[in-house]
């Protein structure tokens, strides 16, 4: 790595070695290398030496070149052309996004990209230089950040290489990552070792849930509105747990106010509706079917995507309730006693939890108010310079009033009034909010029938070329005189030369590469379907039998029963759950190569042999099985 010395003797070895990094940075694996390696350490040396010019004093021959101050400017407009350099490629640029304030920023895009002229560069420098020692520091620790960021890319855990990370939160890192064709998000969760000690005696994976509540919840739940959880899986050596999830391109809810509020402008009452309808959808949903407090309702866990679909997700904070509670809380309302440690965001936390008091499902309903008028107003109704000033604004219900008049829409005013009521007795509760929004839940339930209309004709098409299939099914058989079961399927014996060659070309029939990509739902089937034959062929069975080669052989053979007819229907609807990641259950019988709890997320019962694994799990599997057998390289 090449060293830099700030010490005035070594200036001009400095820029030397920084004229060759700007020539280096021209080429872009130069570029992108120069990024990971030396940005922490260009922008270290670039803030040292702006302190090191505050401390000397300037003399009336500063204007010399050969004086320091001028000679540590020098460096630092090669150090800023570098740095410019750098952010000329275009996947660079969203790290320099997060390390210079506005003002900075604005002046560095404007100088253009591959600009090597040095007087193109003073402003900047004037500019960098009259930031304040707290800006300064700032921008150090954010590139700290993005350096420990930028390791984490193109690594692979779990079978699932690293993309992008996507954001941070007190809960631990989401990455964009992908498995063979498909991308999804993952949730990373570092365990402390005395959580882990306390929670789980030893690192066993047995009562991961205990300690995870967060993945015990999320996997329960299935709501259009709530971001889909896939399976999750824990690195014992590095101590984190890892949750696979749907990846949604979009930004939240924060992200949506705060782009508003910078032009000037308020979002359409139809956005602002919809918006409304997803969320409280979402929890009457976690209230009233699954028994869920959220306890972490804000715009930061509320995502839109490309379509305008809300999303919700990060049940890090959720409570299930369960049958214990008192018939006197049952009748009234859920309801918890809230632990010693204060959990939410506190913006849009109750009073109630604030004040560590009993909280219930009206608590979300206070969050869910706060929202609202953070939407219409672009501003939480409860600010302050600190938490403890938020906080004494909330428990006093010190926020500025809205009046209806001045809103196209009073009927989300007057929902904003009754979710923001001190005494919880009294605030409104899910089913008097449904009736301020009936109007509008009409016209949503009317969309989602016209949705369901549209998925009927596309599964009668389905069905309907099914039964082609059928007929071509049974037109062989009656020329052929030949019945068509799993045997005929299985691999045939290879004794022979011939036989191997008839081998040989029965594993290609499975390729992806012969078969046309059709956009129909049947080709999806065909796609998985040949997959598995792919996987299940004794060629590439043979170098990885573990558990999971096991598991997806037991699943062929449950599609293709041996010694009876092919089902077509049944392979369809196989198929179509293994698609739709469906969260149902399969039940094979046990042996004793699988262990009663593993790395797939498989989990066996012990004293009845049976082994369970839904098919969200079962297609990770199978997108991992193929990756180790090279299948999409060899079908490229």
């Amino acid at each position: 790595m090449i060293m830099f010395n700030d010490e005035f003797h070594d200036y001009s070895v400095n820029k030397i070695i920084l004229n060759i990094l700007s020539a280096f940075a021209i080429n872009d694996d130069l570029n992108i290398l120069i990024r990971t390696n030396w940005l922490e350490g260009l922008i270290k040396i670039l803030v040292n030496y702006t302190f090191k010019i505050r401390g000397i004093a300037i003399k009336d021959s500063s204007d010399d070149l050969q004086s320091e101050p001028n000679m540590i400017m020098v460096n630092q407009t090669l150090i800023v052309r570098i740095l410019r350099l750098i952010f000329s490629l275009e996947k660079n640029r969203k790290y320099f996004k997060q390390l210079f304030p506005t003002k900075i920023l604005g002046i560095f895009i404007e100088i253009g990209n591959y600009k090597h002229s040095l007087s193109l560069y003073n402003q900047l420098i004037t500019e960098f230089n009259s930031l304040p020692d707290e800006e300064l520091n700032g921008i150090l620790q954010k590139s700290e950040n993005i350096t420990s960021e930028a390791n984490y890319m193109n690594q692979t855990v779990g079978g699932y290489t690293i993309i992008d990370l996507i954001g941070k939160g007190g809960f631990g890192s989401v990455f964009k990552v992908k498995i063979g064709n498909q991308n999804f998000a993952m949730k990373e969760i570092k365990i402390e070792q005395k959580e882990i000690l306390k929670f789980m005696g030893d690192v066993s994976t047995q009562n991961l849930e205990k300690l995870i509540k967060e993945i015990d919840i999320w996997k329960e739940l299935d709501h259009p509105n709530i971001i889909k959880y896939y399976t999750s899986f824990m690195e014992k050596e590095k101590l984190y747990v890892y949750i696979i999830m749907e990846l949604i391109k979009g930004v939240n809810l924060t992200e949506y106010i705060k782009n508003f509020k910078e032009k000037g402008s308020k979002p359409k009452e139809k956005d602002v509706i919809r918006i409304v309808i997803d969320i409280i959808a979402v929890i009457k949903y976690l209230h009233k079917e699954k028994r869920i407090l959220y306890r972490d309702l804000n715009p930061r866990n509320i995502m839109l995507d490309e379509n305008f679909n809300l999303k919700m997700g990060d049940f890090g904070l959720a409570k299930k309730l369960n049958d214990t509670n008192s018939p006197e809380r049952e009748k009234n309302n859920l309801s918890y006693s809230m632990s010693n440690n204060f959990v939410g965001s506190i913006l849009y936390s109750s009073p109630e939890m604030i004040k560590n008091q009993e909280y219930t499902e009206k608590s979300d309903l206070w969050s869910f108010g706060c929202i609202i008028y953070e939407l219409i107003t672009l501003s939480p109704p409860f600010e302050g310079d600190n938490p403890l000033t938020v906080a004494k604004n909330i428990v006093e219900l010190n926020y500025r009033k809205l009046i209806k008049e001045d809103y196209d829409n009073p009927i989300l005013v007057t929902i904003i009034e009754r979710c923001l009521i001190l005494n919880i007795q009294n605030r409104c509760d899910i089913e008097e909010i449904c009736g301020y929004l009936a109007p509008y839940l009409i016209d949503k339930l009317n969309y989602y029938k016209k949705i369901e209309y549209d998925i009927k004709n596309e599964n009668e098409i389905l069905n309907d070329k099914i039964l082609k299939l059928e007929t071509a099914f049974s037109l062989s058989q009656k020329n052929t005189n030949q019945t068509w079961t799993a045997e005929n399927l299985n691999t045939p014996d290879i004794s022979s030369k011939n036989n191997l060659n008839n081998l040989e070309s029965k594993t290609d029939i499975f390729k992806q590469s012969n078969f046309k990509p059709i956009s129909d739902p049947l080709s999806k089937i065909l796609d998985i379907l040949s997959k598995i034959m792919f996987l299940s062929s004794e060629s590439n069975i043979r170098d990885t039998k573990d558990e999971k080669c096991t598991i997806v052989m037991k699943f062929k053979r449950k599609i293709f029963p041996a010694n009876k007819i092919l089902n077509p229907k049944i392979i369809k609807n196989e198929m179509i759950k293994l698609l739709n990641f469906s969260k149902e259950q399969i039940i094979f019988e046990c042996d004793d190569k699988i262990e009663p709890f593993n790395s797939t997320g498989m989990k066996t019962e012990p004293y009845t042999g049976k082994l369970r694994i839904t098919y969200e799990m079962l297609f990770h599997i199978i997108e991992e099985l193929l990756i180790v057998n090279k299948y999409y390289t060899n079908s490229k």
